[in-house]
């Protein structure tokens, strides 16, 4: 009754993944409900598997009921031909089905296993998919051919003596917990009366605070948002970039269209295009449909919030620093009749300056700008860098369902239920598919990191040295300021003519041109500015401390230096086409997202403390 809130209002997309064995898979296949989704994975090209259905008894009605079982498939995974095996004798088949195990078991939220308990004779059999399906946190529906009528939910898996497995009868109830468990988002943090929580508004952005101990979930509320307007008011960040020469300054900041977002993808589907796949187009379309827009969707609300944040810390740092001379500068008119008046007027605007601070901040931490920027932020990136690993079917690989006891974030499994639902590509996995998806991911995806984390860092560089330097500009010009006071405070106390200074003990004022400057213009200004200059230096070092912007440049850099290694290694392999094999394609592929993601990250960790507050 609650999906509602977090799926459409869709049919639920089921995926049955099998091998299309002769036996249980074709059983559960034909079992199955027509909307059910089928993904085929075979242990090899699909004219040498078929060889193991000739010695059937029925080997003409075995091997037709395999082609319409593949022609009714959505997708066909063709594992490729292990090199240095030979797959025509039993035991080199027995490996194939091996890595179709890991390949499989890597695929799926839920095991059914037809199963009678017993070890397998060699790698590859039921019992070793069991097994690793147990090891890699996969829930196994275990049905016994002894014993059909009471199905089981296996526990723990026993290596030695098959006695001893761990299971629990499958009542009601429990296969949905497990699917609950599967498919639910992350249920929002219940914090104490009273207590504050920003990571609570990432999980519950509606306002609706969770009373009961466990409060039911649903998606944040900024995913019904539209698409970012320009932006005209929050513009500090981008002026500050511009200050430091770290990027064009304009203004209102307008975000690019979905369109030309969506355009930016083109260069890596077209590198990709010419792989020999069977379904290729249908695999792009999928991918178009599916992963690009949320990616760029997210991409959208992470650059929204991100300005928000950014120029929120910018401008209330600013605005607190110059609130000190403007509430000074009534220092100029003390000579005025209208002196409190004058007073009362400088007070005022330094009053709306700091209202201003406090309105900025208090909206910030209401509408969680910092907090849906670091999630949003999280969910675009690991959308994208799924894109290559789709190719291989690695992307559960990437974005792992949690441990026992675990807590998944909102972005994790808003991205997990992506991957799911993208499914697998169809073709041979070969060395000539393989070629086309490394070079896809080394001309688009790497290159463009690479390139964007050497920009990045250059930038980041530019606005931290601004900063520190300025910084340091305002407190070496407050010494330079009261010197010049002091110098002149000399020249007119101990050089001018005595009479003037004789006129000044006896009461009168003296009407030296000096003095007049002394007191009237320079005592005002050394005044406003010994107090203004330490206080805009110190937001200037407040700005920097909170951006990190020399600790993210050193982080861009490094991402770019393990990008180089990874472009180095996927090189390697394809100095060789002939000899790419799944298993090193899918690593070095892996490696470079993980890179990717590790700066994700650690952006994340570096930022994640850094809330809007008022300055200290």
């Amino acid at each position: 009754e609650t999906q509602d809130r977090i799926y459409s209002t869709a049919a639920p997309l089921i995926r049955i993944v099998s091998a299309l064995a002769e036996g249980a898979d074709r059983i559960a296949i034909t079992a199955a409900p027509a909307d059910w989704r089928l993904e085929a994975i075979l242990p090899m090209p699909r004219s040498e598997y078929a060889r193991d259905f000739l010695g059937a008894a029925a080997a003409s009605d075995s091997n037709a009921e395999f082609e319409r079982l593949l022609a009714r498939a959505a997708s066909v995974t063709e594992l490729p031909l292990l090199p240095a095996v030979d797959v025509r004798d039993d035991a080199g088949r027995a490996l194939h089905y091996h890595a179709l195990a890991a390949f499989l078991v890597r695929q799926i939220d839920l095991l059914v296993a037809v199963w009678d308990g017993q070890q397998a004779d060699g790698p590859g059999g039921t019992a070793g998919v069991v097994a690793r399906a147990c090891n890699e946190g996969r829930p196994v529906l275990w049905i016994d051919p002894k014993d059909a009528a009471m199905p089981r939910l296996l526990l723990a898996f026993d290596a030695v003596a098959p006695i001893d497995h761990r299971w629990q009868t499958l009542q009601a109830g429990v296969v949905d917990r497990l699917l609950r468990d599967i498919l639910m988002p992350p249920a929002p943090a219940v914090s104490a009366p009273g207590e504050h929580h920003e990571a609570h508004g990432i999980e519950n952005m509606a306002g609706e605070h969770a009373a009961a101990a466990k409060p039911i979930p649903q998606l944040p509320s900024y995913f019904a948002l539209r698409w970012p307007k320009p932006m005209r008011w929050p513009f500090a960040y981008n002026l500050l970039r511009w200050l430091a020469g770290a990027g064009r300054w304009s203004w209102p900041i307008a975000y690019p269209s979905y369109d030309d977002l969506a355009k930016s993808w083109d260069g890596f589907f077209a590198a990709i295009a010419g792989h020999p796949s069977r379904n290729a187009a249908e695999f792009n379309g999928r991918l178009r449909s599916i992963l690009l827009p949320r990616s760029i969707w997210a991409d959208a609300l992470a650059w929204y919030y991100g300005h928000l944040y950014r120029s929120a810390y910018v401008s209330i740092f600013i605005l607190a620093g110059l609130s000190v001379p403007v509430g000074l500068c009534y220092l100029f008119f003390l000579e005025s009749p209208a002196i409190l008046d004058i007073k009362a007027g400088f007070v005022v605007a330094e009053l709306l300056i700091i209202s201003t601070v406090v309105i900025v901040v208090r909206r910030g931490i209401r509408q969680h700008w910092h907090a849906v920027w670091l999630a949003t932020r999280e969910l675009s990136e690991l959308l994208r860098l799924g894109r290559s690993l789709a190719y291989v079917g690695a992307l559960r690989d990437f974005v792992a369902a949690p441990h026992a006891g675990g807590r998944e974030t909102l972005p994790s499994w808003y991205v997990r239920a992506t991957f799911r639902e993208i499914g697998l590509p169809s073709g041979v996995l070969d060395a000539t598919y393989l070629r086309h998806v490394l070079n896809a991911a080394l001309t688009t995806e790497i290159e463009e990191q690479r390139a964007y984390h050497t920009a990045n860092a250059r930038n980041l560089g530019k606005i931290h040295h601004m900063l520190h330097h300025k910084g340091d500009a305002c407190f070496v010009a407050t010494v330079g300021i009261l010197g010049i006071y002091l110098l002149v405070w000399v020249i007119d106390r101990f050089l001018l003519p005595g009479a003037a200074h004789a006129q000044e003990h006896a009461g009168a004022h003296p009407h030296g041109p000096l003095h007049k400057i002394l007191e009237y213009y320079i005592k005002p200004t050394v005044s406003i500015a010994a107090a203004g200059l330490p206080a805009f230096g110190a937001a200037l070092s407040g700005i920097r401390a909170q951006g990190d912007f020399e600790g993210f440049a050193q982080r861009s850099a490094t991402t770019h230096h393990e990008l180089t290694e990874v472009e180095q290694q996927i090189g390697a392999l394809l100095s060789v086409p002939d000899q790419i094999d799944l298993q090193a394609a899918t690593d070095v592929l892996l490696a470079a997202t993980r890179v990717m993601a590790k700066d994700v990250s650690a952006w994340q960790q570096l930022y994640v403390s850094k809330r809007l507050t008022l300055p200290a």
